[in-house]
């Protein structure tokens, strides 16, 4: 079993915290965008693709 020290290494990627900082801004922007109905899938679409990431960065360090 890996002890949580380990668990946490993927949170010293810079390549993480940048993906981070991204994911942040664009979920930041689609709130400030205006936009007619049909459009909102496509900003929802945006905010998954930003915040899945960080996720995945993780995940790849063996954090599920």
């Amino acid at each position: 079993m890996v002890n949580s020290k380990e668990n946490s290494r993927y949170k010293d990627l810079l390549v993480w915290q940048r993906s981070l900082c991204f994911a942040d801004q664009v979920l930041d922007l689609v709130d400030t965008i205006e936009t007619s109905r049909k459009h909102y899938r496509l900003f929802e679409q945006l905010e998954a693709a930003a915040t899945s990431v960080p996720m995945n960065i993780a995940e790849g360090k063996g954090i599920t």
